[in-house]
């Protein structure tokens, strides 16, 4: 979903969105879920999404910082 918004809005994405998605897809317990269909803020709240109905999209709805920060220290062992 980070993707196509990225893509098919007016505006850049917000890079945190992409840290944030690589820590929850590299450690799925890190954060909950929400399926449904979801639209997106094009004017005074940019990027916004907001729940629309059913459907089959995920988005992460929360993140746990510690679950994250221990999953990025794994990830970036530093030299």
């Amino acid at each position: 979903m980070v993707g196509v918004i990225g893509t098919l809005t007016a505006f850049p994405t917000p890079r945190f969105w992409d840290l944030a998605a690589a820590g929850y897809f590299t450690s799925p317990g890190s954060g909950t879920t929400t399926a449904g269909t979801w639209t997106v803020n094009l004017t005074d709240d940019l990027g916004r999404l907001t729940w629309a109905g059913a459907g089959d999209d995920v988005v992460v709805t929360s993140l746990d910082p510690d679950a994250l920060d221990a999953a990025y220290a794994e990830i970036f062992v530093p030299e």
